[in-house]
């Protein structure tokens, strides 16, 4: 397990770069049930998808586990994304979050088998009940105090109203504990509507900010219109006054979104330090 300053560290460093979907990359092999099930029917397909996240710049994997259907699946299904980081972790590293999705039946016993599975932080995602959003914290603070946490709201229209009515706002005053390594959205359309809700989420609280939209709502034959360029330019104005902060995808995004929001970031990122290096040139002159 890497550790949580390693983390935490990096996140004053730079934005890191979650991978995208698991669900809808995943289904077209389930044959009809969850797809949490593929952790112990078909393993080599979910660990294939991880490596190609890693492949396309992930910093982060997150776990097969969204639906929680039993510990041990969440133990299986933390194992084979640890196994896909190890090989990663030779040339950077890599951290896998636990993926908790909000209808969990068992949170006690998905965290503790994410925990057991090797899990280095847990994603608390879609949450739209506060109640069911405290109840699954509460959980971790339980089984595993020290292991940094995500809290991610999904808003169901522009304003940022969820399914219960709150706004995120809400959410991030249930978030609030020591464990708190980000807070964000996920699941909304990466389109122009949504920007000023990002923007507003973004700079209202201290925590870094985590965004991960999907690739637009899906047609009839569900295909979401989002590219990955799309995708990527969406982003561009997320970080202008929050340089720390974690990126990815949600359903209907694919490795090649992820690979074109890496390029932008890796980008963004030589842009900051060219700039950087500049103005301290210029003070360090100035200083003569």
């Amino acid at each position: 397990m890497e550790s949580d300053d390693d983390i935490r560290g990096a996140l004053r460093e730079r934005i890191l770069l979650l991978d995208g979907a698991t669900g809808t990359m995943l289904l077209p092999y389930s044959g009809g049930d969850s797809v949490d099930r593929l952790n112990e029917t078909a393993p080599d397909i979910v660990a294939g998808l991880h490596r190609a996240y890693l492949a396309a710049g992930a910093d982060i994997i997150k776990t097969n586990t969204f639906n929680g259907l039993s510990r041990e699946t969440a133990r299986t299904g933390a194992r084979i994304a640890r196994e896909a980081a190890r090989a990663a972790r030779r040339s950077r590293p890599v951290w896998v979050a636990g993926s908790i999705g909000p209808a969990v039946p068992d949170p006690e016993g998905q965290i503790a088998g994410l925990v057991e599975g090797g899990a280095d932080l847990l994603l608390v995602e879609t949450c739209c009940d506060i109640r069911r959003t405290e109840h699954i914290l509460a959980a971790a603070r339980c089984i595993a105090p020290d292991i940094p946490v995500i809290v991610s709201v999904t808003p169901l229209d522009p304003t940022g109203r969820t399914l219960s009515g709150l706004l995120p706002e809400a959410f991030r005053s249930a978030a609030r504990t020591g464990s708190l390594l980000a807070f964000g959205l996920n699941c909304f359309p990466a389109t122009e509507d949504y920007r000023p809700l990002v923007r507003r989420t973004a700079l209202s609280g201290d925590a870094p900010f985590c965004c991960c939209p999907n690739a637009g709502l899906p047609d009839a034959a569900g295909r979401h219109p989002v590219t990955p360029e799309q995708f990527a330019s969406f982003f561009e104005t997320v970080w202008e006054e929050r340089p720390a902060g974690i990126a990815g995808g949600c359903c209907g995004t694919t490795p090649a979104h992820v690979a074109a929001l890496n390029a932008s970031l890796s980008a963004r990122e030589a842009y900051f330090r060219k700039t950087k290096k500049t103005a301290s040139t210029r003070q360090t002159k100035a200083a003569r």
